[in-house]
């Protein structure tokens, strides 16, 4: 019985080819007709490669994305070096300061790190540092001290973004605190604008990082 079916079934799948091949797509079969084209399968479950493209293909597809961008090879230049230009030097991720006050003084920002004793025990310049750029800054203490040890994690405060550009930032020591002064960016004739916050908020890195 078993032999009967096999025969009867390519007999009927011969027929159908015959049908289509002579109709075409008159055939009533027609539907059929696509078959797949793929390599057949080689009996053996382990993964094969079936096809591949060259690195050189892929490059130069992207080189062709990139003429489609209208983006010269001077233009992407210019952009990677303002990219760099613009990015902060110092590192958000160690800011670690987490307690201070801020005043909205009209024209600046003044923000209040209480630390006790620090004006006696960092003396050196660079002990207390502070980088800026026009929407972020990094204020960075070192060899602080806390009951006669020098605490061995340096102690920062980063904004990697403000709630507005600043034109200059400066800081105070003092006996048991240091003041941070931000200078805000206005444009002539205009009056400078309230800031409800140090850091920007909706977008990353928009408060304390």
């Amino acid at each position: 019985m078993l032999g009967n079916d096999s025969e009867a079934e390519e007999s009927s799948v011969s027929a159908l080819r015959d049908n289509i091949e002579n109709k075409g797509k008159n055939s009533y079969y027609f539907a059929h007709a696509k078959t797949p084209t793929g390599p057949e399968w080689d009996g053996k479950p382990e993964p094969r490669l079936l096809a591949k493209h060259s690195s050189v293909e892929a490059e130069g597809s992207l080189i062709e994305f990139t003429k489609s961008l209208h983006i010269s090879n001077d233009g992407t230049t210019d952009l990677l070096q303002g990219l760099k230009q613009n990015a902060p030097s110092f590192d958000f991720a160690k800011s670690n300061i987490t307690k201070y006050a801020f005043l909205d003084d009209g024209a600046k920002i003044k923000i209040y790190v209480e630390l006790k004793g620090v004006g006696d025990i960092c003396t050196n310049d660079e002990d207390v540092t502070l980088d800026w750029q026009e929407r972020s800054f990094s204020l960075v203490v070192r060899n602080y001290e806390v009951e006669g040890k020098v605490e061995s994690e340096i102690k920062s405060l980063c904004f990697g973004r403000l709630h507005g550009s600043i034109k200059k930032a400066t800081m105070k020591k003092k006996i048991d605190k240091i003041i941070v002064i931000l200078t805000k960016l206005t444009k002539e004739g205009e009056e400078p604008q309230d800031w409800p916050g140090i850091g920007a908020k909706g977008g990353l890195q928009d408060d304390i990082v």
